[in-house]
């Protein structure tokens, strides 16, 4: 069924700030999907997890499915205690049958499972699910009740030749039968396929279009995963990869990072404005919707954007001044380029909305940024502004004080999706050019005129 979902769904992935992509990512020492916002890392020894790049958890893999024997102890002890790791991979699709592999039995995983948990407190335990049924009628044969195991990653993939073309049906059937099956949704953990050709010339390699139709339909069937896994890094047999393609390249970068606000952003709350740097857990914000809204938490991140390997999306946007009418922003206001801001019910990234003169990226040389998460997602007023809160995905290891690593290069580009939202996003269609159009109203009003000037040069960004 080629393409039997369109690619411009409004939908995005699924949310989650822990990405994971395996095979061959560590290279002479440098974490290369680093810089794309993968921050879950295939790790086998004590030396690649210390050498991790700051902003970083390992996922270590064992590939042991025989129970806690002496070789499994002596393969995890060295990682007890080790603030880096996130978890352990027991086995890539073990086989309960022993017909494609190794047997694997429910008791032995178990074992291993519950050795890790006695042993490695708060350490996740993970497996990739071997189907053992068809894509139609999948069977998974491993389960919380019968291994103890912590996390599923189920892999459907959707290209391939035997569909003549991508069959995306198949992802909501995986979730389905796994559901049905006694995998509970928050247990799952989806599979992205970046792969196909040379000796797996039964898989077809997606393009760009295809992989956001595969996030978007990951995303409406498992919305909130512990974390998301891009099958694979490195070629294994003559496959093209995702590390040879630019293209899915951006797609993964795009979806993995999330919108905050700048130092010195003022935020209303019932007793005044409040620089976002001063908020913290407990505190009440104004929510556009009526009401109040008390913060979780608030996560803080400085970003060195001389030495970011793509510095072009972590520069801030500025919106000056009243650019979108009489103290919409009171003053200039910075956003990360992925920050919705709220306009005639819908969210828009301010970096759609950039036109030169009223709404500008800027380069500078580092800038920090907030994250300012609410019980749910919001609208609340930043420097008069409405604009989004941030949507809490669970995991905010993107910035200082929300766990034990950070990300090296955060990007904070990420896809919305409508299911969880306060409001649908917009990124193109009628709704984006009339709001283009009332700005560029609202700029000569303001005796500005726009431009198509090159952005400036270096400057320290201000509040």
């Amino acid at each position: 069924m080629e393409d039997a979902m369109s690619g411009q769904s409004v939908y995005g992935g699924p949310q989650t700030t822990l990405h994971y992509v395996a095979n061959a990512s560590i290279q002479n020492g440098t974490y290369a999907p680093a810089s794309l916002g993968f921050n879950l890392v295939d790790v086998s020894s004590v030396d690649e997890l210390n050498a991790l790049p700051s902003g970083s958890l390992g996922l270590v893999w064992l590939g042991m499915t025989n129970g806690a024997d002496a070789s499994f102890q002596a393969a995890v002890t060295p990682f007890i205690g080790n603030p880096k790791v996130y978890g352990f991979y027991l086995a890539d699709e073990p086989d309960p049958t022993g017909k494609w592999g190794p047997l694997a039995t429910a008791a032995d995983l178990k074992a291993e499972s519950d050795w890790i948990h006695a042993n490695v407190p708060g350490a996740k335990t993970f497996i990739v699910q071997m189907n053992i049924g068809t894509d139609q009628n999948p069977v998974f044969p491993f389960t919380p009740a019968n291994t103890g195991i912590d996390l599923y990653g189920l892999d459907p993939y959707p290209g391939q030749v035997q569909f003549g073309g991508f069959n995306y049906s198949i992802i909501p059937t995986a979730v389905n039968a796994a559901v049905a099956q006694g995998i509970p949704l928050s247990q799952i953990v989806p599979v992205y396929q970046a792969f196909g050709g040379g000796g797996y010339a039964s898989y077809i390699m997606p393009d760009a279009a295809q992989a956001q139709q595969i996030l978007a339909t990951w995303g409406t069937v498992v919305p909130h995963p512990a974390f998301d896994y891009v099958y694979s890094w490195g070629s294994q047999t003559g496959n093209a990869s995702l590390a040879s393609s630019p293209e899915l390249q951006q797609v993964f970068a795009a979806a993995n990072d999330p919108p905050c606000y700048t130092a010195g952003t003022r935020i209303a709350t019932p007793g005044g404005d409040v620089p976002v740097e001063e908020l913290r857990a407990g505190v009440s914000v104004l929510s556009v919707f009526g009401g109040t809204a008390e913060v979780v938490w608030v996560g803080r991140r400085r970003i060195d954007c001389r030495n970011h390997p793509r510095p072009e999306r972590v520069w801030p946007v500025r919106v000056r001044a009243h650019a979108f009418g009489p103290g919409l922003p009171w003053r200039d206001l910075l956003l990360s380029p992925e920050h919705a801001v709220h306009v005639d019910e819908v969210l828009i990234p301010i970096g759609c909305l950039v036109n030169g003169t009223t709404v500008v990226r800027e380069r500078v040389e580092e800038i920090t940024y907030f994250h300012v998460e609410l019980p749910q997602h919001d609208v609340i007023l930043a420097e008069g502004l409405p604009a989004e809160s941030y949507l809490d995905t669970g995991n905010r290891t993107a910035f200082e004080g929300g766990g034990p690593a950070l990300d090296l290069h955060p990007d904070f580009a990420r896809e919305m999706w409508e299911a969880g939202a306060c409001a649908p996003q917009v990124r193109y269609g009628p709704i984006l050019a009339a709001v283009r159009q009332r700005l560029s109203t609202q700029a000569a009003a303001l005796g500005m005129t726009m431009t198509s000037e090159p952005l400036p040069r270096y400057r320290a960004a201000g509040g």
